[in-house]
């Protein structure tokens, strides 16, 4: 059985428009969306990609809640991957997502 993730990875190109609209700079993004296809990767904002933002980025921007977040994790992908660990060792984790 194959399995789907359907997680967002970054704004879609209609946020990324609704941020721009705002004010924010395209020089901010983190990522980027092809013009033409809607493929994602990091790279730096240029001609023929559109700019999109990681979750990551935004809450890096913000001076609001979400920054107590980054402040209490400044490491999450460690934290993360540390409980990744934790739940394999405990056979608790989905085995689906195991090799």
């Amino acid at each position: 059985m194959e399995t789907k993730f359907n997680s967002q990875i970054c704004t879609s190109r209609e946020q990324s428009e609704r941020l721009l609209k705002l004010g924010l700079k395209k020089e901010t993004a983190d990522m980027c969306i092809h013009r033409n296809v809607e493929l994602a990767f990091p790279c730096p904002a240029d001609e023929g990609l559109f700019p999109a933002w990681s979750l990551h980025r935004l809450i890096e921007m913000t001076a609001s809640k979400w920054q107590e977040y980054m402040v209490l994790l400044p490491d999450a992908y460690d934290e993360i991957i540390s409980d990744i660990e934790i739940e394999i060792g405990r056979g608790s984790f989905n085995k689906e997502f195991l090799v």
